[in-house]
């Protein structure tokens, strides 16, 4: 998702009124969240793998500036590098996941 285009979604999504939302309204706002959620978590891989080429030069552990920084426990550190790994290897899911089609 570009991020010209996420600010839309976005801003879409705030002016919804839920309350006055029917079914169609929304399964189209559930979606547009998913692929809101994507570029979010694709953000946060690529975000890992910069902390992972800062710390060959500098002394910081990507980890633990993960859990700090991004307000997740240890476990989900560790998850979002081996994300990042995986990603660096088939960078068509990395679109995949940033579209929203896979999680």
């Amino acid at each position: 998702m570009m991020r010209g285009l996420v600010t839309e979604v976005v801003r879409g999504l705030e002016a919804l009124d839920i309350a006055a939302s029917d079914r169609a309204g929304i399964e189209a706002a559930l979606g547009q969240l998913t692929a809101v959620s994507g570029w979010v978590e694709a953000m946060r891989v690529r975000s890992a793998r910069r902390l992972e080429e800062l710390s060959e030069a500098a002394p910081l552990l990507p980890e633990q500036v993960l859990a700090s920084a991004g307000h997740m426990s240890g476990r989900e550190a560790r998850h979002t590098m081996q994300q990042a790994s995986t990603l660096s290897l088939v960078p068509a899911l990395e679109g995949a996941l940033e579209a929203g089609a896979v999680s």
